[in-house]
């Protein structure tokens, strides 16, 4: 089972993939350009770990607390 984990409501911007045999996270500077593209960002990361969105069993989304813009853009 792959799950996906979105983190946007803190400073940065944190995606982490966990697969049945592995863990793979990355972090981005959470700006309102980073947040306008952040489909494009959860997509390179998949990529970059040969998986897509249909390959995704779970996807788990951070909804607090944090900032308000970040919990906002959650």
């Amino acid at each position: 089972m792959n799950k996906l984990i979105i983190d946007v409501a803190n400073e940065k911007i944190f995606l982490m993939i966990i697969t049945s045999s592995d863990i793979y996270n990355i972090t981005h500077d959470n700006t309102k350009i980073n947040y306008e593209k952040l489909t494009i960002l959860i997509n390179n990361f998949l990529n970059s770990y040969s998986l897509k969105i249909k390959d995704i069993d779970k996807i788990y989304v951070n909804k607090g607390t944090g900032s308000f813009a970040g919990i906002r853009n959650s």
